[in-house]
């Protein structure tokens, strides 16, 4: 196939390999560094030193090093999903794995939607409670789309923030979206 570009592509869903687990080792050599960093950031926020912009490259490298791990397929995966292989503008070779036909995919009932962790139960109530000022957010960003790249980089930084906290309760769920929706139009309006 000369070119699989997104018209093709959106008629599949995506799936990933699973990240490969961090030894026990591996994780407290994680911890340590991130301390480190963390440490070593605040430090040189404070004192606007240039020494330390060596280390913290460096940390980051490391910690880059051992978080950028290859995934691997699961055996349920590979059942389901197929590879493309397709010519890029420059006529090189690409492989894209990982498509699934949407009827291929596998279903969950809604049990096991609802039953998947201690937190999640409240999950669709958040959800649908904050949809409205989802909406009404989308909105206001057509009318200023000057601001819109800026709401946009905050989004993902708060995606990022959030992928790192530990605490899934509903009701933080619900604070912590409520808390960023509102800043957000606070920013666009």
């Amino acid at each position: 196939m000369p070119d699989f570009g997104y018209a093709q592509s959106s008629a599949y869903r995506r799936i990933y390999p699973e990240p490969v687990p961090l030894t026990e080792d591996e994780q407290q050599r994680l911890d340590s560094l991130r301390a480190e960093y963390t440490a070593l950031n605040d430090a040189w926020y404070a004192s606007d030193a240039d020494e330390a912009l060596e280390r913290l490259d460096e940390l980051e490298k490391l910690i880059a090093d051992i978080e950028d791990r290859e995934g691997v397929w699961s055996p349920e995966q590979l059942a389901i999903a197929g590879a493309v292989v397709s010519l890029d503008h420059a006529g090189k070779v690409k492989i894209e794995r990982g498509f699934v036909k949407p009827e291929d995919m596998p279903k969950q009932s809604k049990k096991t939607k609802s039953a998947s962790g201690p937190g999640d139960a409240n999950a669709e109530a958040v959800e649908a409670e904050t949809s409205g000022l989802s909406a009404a957010l989308t909105a206001t960003l057509l009318d200023v789309p000057d601001k819109g790249f800026a709401t946009i980089v905050y989004a993902l930084v708060l995606q990022q923030e959030d992928a790192e906290s530990q605490n899934t309760s509903a009701q933080f769920l619900h604070r912590q979206k409520t808390r960023k929706i509102n800043y957000i139009f606070q920013l666009v309006i």
